[in-house]
């Protein structure tokens, strides 16, 4: 049985990386950051579980804060709130046109407290916990929702050194 479900699973991870890779190039990421592009594979359908912080089940803000240590170890807030935050405090906040691959992405959702946030990959595409029913998840900045509900984006640390870290990080710590 244990078998069964890890073919389904691994299965449904390549379908995962096959849909976007259509319409995102995953060879282009993978040559530009493979420590990123390790561990979006490495996450991909991982569930979403609001407060979690683990493989078994991770909300948007840990996904993003576990991302920024494991790929450009860099310390950032819990909650996507506090990232927004601490981006603006930082001065790193960006329009929709100036984004680039490794920045935070933030959107608010319906309600006035709601916020969710992921990381830019590049040609307009993100990954992010989504929710329950998905997990984590690329996901385009002009499908429905998120289009709507993008607010900015930015990164906490400057873009010089967010560049030699993407280029010169080639593996990521697996505690």
């Amino acid at each position: 049985m244990k078998k069964i479900l890890s073919l389904i699973v691994c299965f449904t991870l390549f379908l995962s990386i096959q849909g976007y890779s259509q319409t995102f190039d995953v060879g282009e990421l993978k040559e530009k950051n493979p420590s990123l592009f390790s561990f979006v594979t490495d996450w991909l359908g991982t569930r979403y579980k609001f407060g979690g912080v683990s493989k078994s089940g991770i909300d948007c803000s840990a996904f993003t804060k576990t991302l920024y240590i494991l790929v450009f170890n860099i310390e950032i807030p819990r909650t996507a709130e506090s990232q927004f935050k601490y981006v603006r405090g930082q001065g790193g906040l960006v329009k929709k046109d100036d984004i680039q691959t490794g920045d935070l992405v933030f959107f608010r959702t319906n309600t006035a407290t709601t916020w969710h946030v992921g990381v830019y990959l590049d040609n307009g595409f993100f990954v992010h916990s989504a929710n329950s029913k998905k997990g984590v998840i690329i996901s385009s900045l002009d499908d429905g929702n998120y289009k709507k509900q993008f607010l900015m984006a930015g990164n906490p640390i400057d873009k010089t050194s967010l560049k030699q870290t993407m280029q010169s990080k080639d593996t990521i710590r697996r505690d």
